[in-house]
């Protein structure tokens, strides 16, 4: 039998009944039921923002740059009255460059931040084209 509970922390934590024993066994077992809050843009970040996604930078990049979800910065855009780009759909010489760049032993992040898209972009284009993509990694000090 679980019992599940709500906690402050908005987390769940499991009660396990340990079988046909009267004995009761807490597991605690963590598990997110919200997504973590996004990250706040101060108003200085959002006027960089901007300024940088009307110079052409993506949504993705400055996502990854000003460490905030892309809805965060597609939110700004919106509620700015910026005009949004649509978004461009990585085309097949970039995936066989993307395919090349990841074969000489680049990461799906430096495949991305070369190509212009982020490395889940990157991952699933490669995993489309069934390349065997490599253990995930301690990041490293050189490129790669």
């Amino acid at each position: 039998m679980v019992v599940l509970t709500r906690l402050p922390s908005k987390h769940l934590t499991a009660l396990v009944n340990v079988g046909a024993t009267s004995q009761s066994v807490a597991v605690p077992q963590m598990v997110s039921v919200e997504p973590a809050r996004a990250r706040r843009l101060s108003a200085p970040e959002q006027i960089a923002v901007l300024q940088a996604y009307q110079a052409g930078s993506s949504m993705a990049a400055l996502a990854m740059e000003y460490d905030a979800r892309r809805s965060t910065i597609s939110e700004l855009l919106h509620r700015s009255g910026s005009p949004v780009r649509a978004e461009r759909a990585i085309s097949p010489d970039e995936i066989d460059e993307a395919v090349r760049l990841y074969a000489q032993g680049l990461s799906l992040v430096r495949v991305g931040e070369r190509l212009g898209y982020t490395a889940e972009t990157i991952r699933k284009q490669l995993k489309r084209c069934g390349v065997v993509l490599r253990p995930a990694t301690r990041p490293r000090t050189q490129d790669g």
